[in-house]
């Protein structure tokens, strides 16, 4: 639909996840391709969030150690909790 629809340069904005006929791993998949690069893949900080989840460290020591600000860093955990839902 969105080949059909826009045209380059225009910008989709996306209000609500629900309306959508696809799931939200294919949609959060699809906006990597698009906007800013992320600091790191979402599988890589996977495995180092695992050591937070084991209480192996905490979440301020795992955001200094990825030099990582804090809304990124609960971005990156948001879209964990969305994908693993």
């Amino acid at each position: 639909m969105k080949e059909d629809v826009l045209r380059e340069g225009d910008t989709l904005i996306i209000y609500e996840l629900d309306r959508l006929a696809r799931n939200k791993k294919a949609i959060c998949g699809e906006w990597d391709n698009y906007g800013r690069h992320r600091v790191m893949s979402l599988p890589d900080f996977e495995k180092e969030y695992q050591n937070v989840k084991d209480g192996k460290i905490k979440s301020l020591e795992l955001m200094r150690k990825l030099n990582m600000k804090k809304s990124t860093y609960f971005k990156y955990v948001r879209e964990l909790k969305l994908l693993n839902d």
